[in-house]
């Protein structure tokens, strides 16, 4: 796949530590980089189950497509992109105050200024991707919005936008 640097062992660039989640793509763990010592998230994409069904396949270069071109605030990064025989590994940004959904559920209720600090970042992350890349997100809900660590709950929110697998490029005006 385009994009995927080959390695013969990807154990000798990565360490991998616990799993965070699994989805229909594979399965994300925590990880660090083994000369740097840089935390990272690292997605595992097995080969075999891409081309179980061509759409999986297309989603996946979607999303990569997508965040590879992106820099923004508001926006998960992605670093690196490598390959071994058997699996894809994509190497993001690690971001580990868990999901607006469970924020939500954990904090309670926002108050209306830390709603609009919320909202301004997506909108912002949203209007970046329509203006200067011409995509569309089409799948953004609270489990697609990664919170940044928090001392206190009462402290600012920052949020960065994920999982691009259903974005697509927004038609030009005629």
């Amino acid at each position: 796949m385009k994009g995927f640097k080959e390695v013969e062992s990807f154990d000798g660039h990565y360490s991998l530590g616990e799993t965070l989640s699994k989805g229909s793509f594979g399965t994300v763990h925590r990880g660090q980089h083994a000369h740097t010592g840089t935390e990272v998230a690292i997605k595992i994409v097995k080969k075999e189950k891409i081309q179980e069904r061509e759409v999986h396949a297309e989603l996946m270069r979607n999303e990569l497509t997508v965040l590879e071109s992106v820099n923004h605030p508001n926006i998960m990064r992605v670093f690196e992109l490598m390959e071994d025989e058997d699996n894809f590994y994509i190497i993001s940004e690690f971001i580990s105050g868990g999901n607006l959904f469970d924020k939500m559920k954990e904090v309670g209720t926002f108050t209306e200024q830390q709603t609009s600090i919320v909202i301004k970042q997506i909108l912002m992350a949203v209007n970046y991707m329509h203006q200067t890349k011409k995509i569309m997100h089409r799948d953004i809900k609270l489990e697609n919005i990664l919170c940044m660590p928090q001392a206190n709950p009462e402290d600012y929110l920052e949020i960065k936008l994920t999982d691009f697998g259903y974005a697509c490029h927004c038609k030009q005006d005629e």
